[in-house]
């Protein structure tokens, strides 16, 4: 298997991040997972707290806005540090 470049591997890594908050507004269940025990898959959603009671102004959309673009850099750093420790491992092992 060859080894992903590093702009698709930081991709993935967006693209796993926007996952979260979609499947947050898209499911009901997993709307109740996400906020009960699965934060995990959307660790900057704890930013919505601020925007209890202000749902459906612009300051709720901004925040909710903020708080997925971080979720996708969150994710894409992630997945880039993970390229680079398995690059260095593999520069190692050679």
């Amino acid at each position: 298997m060859q080894f992903p470049k590093f702009k698709h591997a930081v991709l993935t890594g967006a693209v796993l991040g926007a996952v979260g908050p979609l499947l947050y507004y898209c499911s009901r269940p997993v709307r109740d997972y996400i906020l009960g025990n699965g934060l995990f898959l959307w660790p900057t959603g704890v930013i919505l707290i601020v925007t209890y009671g202000h749902e459906h102004d612009f300051f709720g959309y901004a925040v909710a806005a903020i708080s997925i673009a971080l979720n996708i850099m969150l994710y894409a750093a992630a997945m880039a540090l993970l390229w680079f420790v398995v690059w260095i491992i593999r520069r190692l092992a050679k």
